[in-house]
């Protein structure tokens, strides 16, 4: 990525809503995978976000997996004793089941959202990434656990919600067949997916996701880093995912201020159904 235009003023990065749920999230939201010396050492990731909140970005994608964790961990209980009445919301990866594991556990799935309350300085979980993961990583296994403890996940996925525990409960798909099935039940409030101009699985699920009230956030809009890196490029890319209105934020990872503006400049797109659709037909050609 690169810098934004000297002089610029930037925007505030606006809120957006997850679906029907009473969730709000900034457009950006920071991937913290990378957010982790050599990189960063302590001052320079809390300037990083320190900026980020100065401009409204207070929004922030977790996982335990993370090697960068415990450096994250640091850093946001940093940003809040610098700023106490700073908002933060967490978008955070919770398998339930794990590789290791045979099927759903309700104990398992608390376990993994409490220990996040512990060690972030957050008041919930805003979006739970649900994900299903299985020894062999493949759909049958998968599928068959959705069917057999879909009444186990609904209600422990409702209790963490009617606690405060978490907000809303989105997944993430792996394969269209899972996308399909998980959508179509009552307790999955939406989807946390890819979306970039190289991966467009997830966009023709979009309109149907406004019309039942479920909620989008886009990963890796930048497909990792390996699209073309000229500024128009990057910015159509940032933008793109949130140009439909079923889009809360996109996540991205930022290494430095430059960066950062650059995303919070493009995060102050509006939606627009029609140019979202004129710019998925571009990038399908």
């Amino acid at each position: 990525m690169s810098g934004r235009a000297p002089g610029r003023r930037l925007m505030a990065t606006p809120r957006r809503r997850f679906g029907r749920r009473d969730v709000t999230l900034s457009a950006l939201a920071l991937g913290t995978m990378r957010l982790a010396p050599p990189k960063f050492d302590a001052d320079s990731a809390l300037a990083l976000l320190l900026h980020l909140s100065d401009h409204g970005v207070s929004s922030f994608h977790v996982s335990h997996e993370y090697d960068s964790h415990p450096f994250v961990c640091q850093a946001l209980a940093a940003l809040r004793r610098a700023r106490p009445a700073a908002p933060i919301e967490l978008i955070a990866k919770l398998a339930a089941p794990h590789f290791d594991e045979a099927g759903f556990s309700a104990q398992s799935l608390r376990a993994r959202v409490e220990a996040l309350l512990r060690q972030l300085p957050a008041e919930r979980v805003d979006v739970a990434q649900w994900m299903v993961r299985h020894t062999p990583n493949d759909d049958a296994p998968r599928l068959d656990i959705l069917r057999r403890d879909r009444d186990a996940i609904a209600e422990a996925a409702d209790r963490l919600k009617a606690e405060g525990k978490i907000g809303a409960f989105a997944m993430f798909p792996y394969s269209e067949p899972f996308r399909a099935a998980a959508l179509a039940e009552p307790f999955v409030d939406g989807l946390v997916d890819y979306l970039n101009p190289r991966e467009l699985e997830a966009a023709p699920w979009l309109d149907r996701l406004q019309a039942a009230g479920q909620g989008f956030v886009a990963l890796r809009p930048l497909f990792a880093g390996d699209l073309p890196r000229d500024p128009a490029s990057v910015a159509a890319a940032l933008r793109f995912p949130l140009l439909h209105p079923a889009t809360t934020a996109i996540v991205v990872s930022l290494s430095d201020r430059d960066q950062a503006d650059q995303a919070i400049a493009a995060a102050a797109a509006p939606a627009d159904g029609e140019a979202f659709a004129q710019a998925l037909s571009a990038y399908r050609r």
